[in-house]
């Protein structure tokens, strides 16, 4: 469950951080123009430039929730795989023991039936 959570949280935190990086991007051309904004993008490799430190956030944050993505499904596969073994190793001990019971209880009841009789209350 923790897992699905840490996803789930992680989930948020990107989807929030992608916003504001649009948004922010979208107020950022509207301040720098196009023909500016568009240079920008071409030197990604630039240490300096805003847009792409902020992606870069965006990006090791999408990077961090596929890993987490990726590991949840994997936990939930072992997990899957471990119940059903448990239930093919213990089903047949717990239908037997369900079935001794039912036995049992149709044994008390045919032996009630049958004392009830022999007093002459019979139904």
């Amino acid at each position: 469950m923790k897992s699905k959570e840490r996803c789930e949280e992680t989930r948020k935190e990107y989807l929030k951080k992608k916003q504001a990086f649009e948004e922010w991007y979208q107020k950022h051309l509207l301040r720098r123009g196009p023909d500016e904004a568009e240079h920008e993008r071409g030197e990604e490799l630039n240490t300096n430039n805003p847009v792409s430190e902020r992606q870069f956030v965006v990006e090791s944050l999408k990077k961090r929730l596929e890993e987490e993505v990726e590991s949840h499904q994997k936990l939930c596969v072992q997990v899957r795989e471990k119940s059903l073994q448990s239930l093919k190793t213990r089903l047949p001990e717990l239908f037997r023991a369900l079935s001794d019971y039912a036995h049992a209880c149709a044994d008390a009841y045919f032996k009630l039936k049958s004392i009830t009789r022999s007093r002459g209350g019979g139904a």
